[in-house]
């Protein structure tokens, strides 16, 4: 278009109006990114040269820097940072000319940028709405840049709800988030488990420390048994030892023999002894103890087809 590209060559020549930096002195860092950002819109690398107009600006703010930087997002189509980075400029300049044509470019602008107008016909406490991560006022006229949005609208209580709408260029748009559907009652918690309570541990009835006591003096007897056959064994191999042994107790291989396994027995017979009579003793003690039945225990009632009957008694 003849008028626009008339336009940049304006901008153009702005930018080769300001006062150049000392021929021999180091550029400052606003100003090396200044000149950064030139190189690479030269190059219509408008991503690269919005990044740098912009940290030079951050780093020396100067009308010139945030003409270019208007005329770089407008490549971009970013109409709302490039309105008002040509505001800025505007409001920089101290030549009229200059001023002038900065704020033509930014009213020029602000012709083109879309507005969008949110608005809820239900009223909803807390309801917020956003675009990405810009959040929209409701009720209020916004600027926009050009493209689909989508449009989220949440409220404490409420189901998020999700909008999609197209900008134009030069056009109003006026959205109704509408009523937003109420967030479903959390389910009640499930019922706690129902615990069982523990049976109490059977004690040892009476029957069964007698049933014990006998099993522990029935392997007491046993013991003495044992113990009373090796003593008899051991006496056995004493006698053996005697006939075949001196009384220097110089002896032959069987008296040798006997000798050993006279030990042995004897050693034998004397531990399986105690413990017998240990175990018979301890058995004892746990017959005779023992808690007598009651006679709900030893004499049961009978039940019958007809009815209950106690223990049968004859008389004569």
């Amino acid at each position: 278009m003849p008028i626009a590209r008339g336009t940049r060559l304006l901008a153009l020549s702005f930018v080769l109006l300001l006062p150049p930096a000392t021929a021999y002195a180091a550029p400052s860092e606003g100003e090396q990114l200044f000149r950064e950002g030139r190189a690479a819109m030269q190059a219509q690398n408008y991503d690269l040269a919005c990044t740098k107009f912009a940290e030079s600006q951050m780093k020396e703010p100067a009308p010139g820097t945030a003409l270019n930087l208007g005329e770089c997002e407008e490549h971009r189509g970013h109409l709302v940072a490039a309105y008002e980075a040509f505001t800025t400029a505007a409001n920089g300049f101290t030549n009229a000319e200059k001023q002038k044509y900065a704020s033509g470019r930014a009213e020029a602008l602000d012709k083109r940028i879309p507005r969008l107008l949110l608005h809820a016909s239900s009223a909803v406490t807390g309801l917020i709405a956003r675009t990405g991560t810009k959040e929209i006022p409701i009720g209020t006229e916004v600027r926009m840049d050009p493209g689909d949005i989508v449009i989220v609208a949440e409220a404490p209580g409420y189901v998020t709800k999700e909008l999609r709408a197209s900008l134009k260029e030069g056009r109003s748009l006026d959205v109704d988030i509408g009523a937003l559907a109420a967030r479903p009652s959390a389910a009640p918690p499930p019922p706690p488990p129902k615990i069982e309570p523990r049976p109490a541990e059977k004690s040892s009835s009476p029957l069964d420390q007698r049933t014990i006591g006998l099993a522990v003096a029935g392997v007491g007897a046993a013991a003495l048994v044992v113990g009373g056959v090796t003593g008899i064994m051991a006496l056995d191999r004493a006698s053996t030892v005697k006939d075949h042994c001196d009384d220097n107790l110089a002896c032959d291989s069987i008296g040798y023999d006997a000798a050993q396994s006279g030990d042995t027995l004897s050693l034998v017979s004397t531990i399986t002894i105690a413990a017998g009579a240990a175990a018979l003793l301890g058995g004892g003690i746990l017959f005779f103890t023992a808690k007598k039945p009651s006679s709900s225990q030893t004499a049961p009632n009978l039940i019958g087809a007809k009815g209950i009957f106690s223990p049968l008694r004859v008389t004569f």
